[in-house]
């Protein structure tokens, strides 16, 4: 085997590609009180608490009570992922620190006559710039279910 094959196998896994999301499975197996969205019907969205699933229906928590949804109703059935303000914080973070680091490697670098600190600021601004994007454009809702 290869390694870009392997490289590759990685990513698709930590990126959810090996998962089916047409597997009803999934569904039952939500925790209850976790927090989902259910799509069904004309495209139409029921948000609230999972309160259970068997293989023909699932019932979610609303504010208006408990809602049974059949499953040949259901187009999608998902999770919330962590808000895209926080993914971009944390990013940003990230990209700091490790722009700080490279850039403090490269400065040291050599006999340039440069202001070290200005380097340094320059990658932690560039790396935060970087993580918040990635951060922002990465993650969202998990699909746990989706008709085929």
């Amino acid at each position: 085997m290869s390694w870009t094959k392997l490289l590759l196998g990685l990513a698709m896994a930590v990126a959810g590609f090996g998962e089916d999301p047409g597997d009803w499975a999934a569904v039952t197996l939500l925790s209850p009180g976790s927090r989902v969205e259910v799509v069904h019907g004309q495209l139409r969205k029921a948000s609230g608490r999972f309160a259970g699933a068997n293989m023909e229906e699932v019932r979610i928590e609303t504010d208006a009570g408990v809602a049974a949804i059949a499953r040949d109703a259901v187009v999608r059935v998902s999770r919330p992922g962590r808000s895209r303000k926080r993914r971009a914080l944390i990013g940003a973070a990230i990209g700091a620190a490790a722009g700080a680091g490279v850039a403090a490697l490269g400065a040291n670098a050599g006999d340039i006559d440069i202001r070290r600190d200005y380097v340094v600021g320059a990658g932690v601004a560039l790396g935060a710039g970087v993580g918040a994007g990635v951060g922002a454009a990465s993650g969202g809702p998990v699909t746990v279910y989706r008709r085929h």
